[in-house]
């Protein structure tokens, strides 16, 4: 029966991984995650998402952090092949991902993937225990380059005040907006007049903070 490549949510793809992966435990998060199906069954899922190491996290490079297959023959290399495609479309200039020093490699030779030789130890470093159930051996790092001039997205900005919109960070933005309305609210009394007033001092409120409000 013919294969083919389906979307998944995370939450399904960890359920996968966790029935059929030999040494992973499930992903923390993911950029997108898909499936390969053999008519209504799935075969296998990958789960993609930010590098794990941080030097290798500039924005252009993806990480598949998880393949897993139930031995269908073809699953992996589909699953490879579909993450890069995916990821070109997505503006991706470069796909890493890793095995342990002991497997072969051949779905990843087969989905045109270079060996870039041994990467990091055999367990992550430092005072929390974050290997994830991975045996202690050696990992190779592999990757497939889609697009050597790819370039990450700017960030996201928004005018405010006097300054120029290309100059605000909207995580700035939404920070100063908090800050102006805790003062606009705190500058308003509270009425002494009962209810009545209390109702016109909310009011007054609510449009001040209507004018905080920013549509994403």
């Amino acid at each position: 029966m013919r294969l083919e490549i389906r979307p998944i949510s995370l939450k399904a793809a960890n359920r996968y991984v966790e029935k059929h992966h030999r040494h992973h435990k499930k992903a923390a998060g993911h950029k997108f995650s898909i499936c390969v199906c053999e008519g209504e069954r799935v075969a296998g899922v990958a789960i993609c998402g930010r590098p794990v190491s941080r030097y290798m996290d500039d924005g252009t490079v993806l990480e598949i952090n998880r393949v897993c297959t139930d031995g269908t023959k073809n699953a992996c290399s589909m699953l490879y092949g579909a993450c890069c495609r995916i990821a070109k479309e997505m503006g991706y200039g470069k796909v890493v991902t890793y095995i342990l020093q002991s497997e072969n490699g051949a779905s990843l030779k087969a989905s045109n993937f270079t060996c870039e030789g041994e990467a990091g130890g055999e367990i992550w470093t430092g005072e929390r225990e974050r290997d994830n159930g991975v045996p202690r051996e050696k990992k190779t790092r592999w990757s497939r380059v889609l697009n050597p001039d790819a370039k990450a997205a700017p960030e996201i900005f928004c005018d405010i005040g006097e300054q120029d919109e290309s100059q605000i960070n909207i995580f700035e933005y939404m920070n100063r907006k908090d800050m102006e309305e805790t003062k606009e609210n705190e500058i308003l009394p509270r009425s002494t007049e009962g209810d009545d007033g209390e109702n016109r001092r909310r009011g007054q409120n609510q449009k001040i903070m209507g004018r905080g409000s920013l549509s994403l």
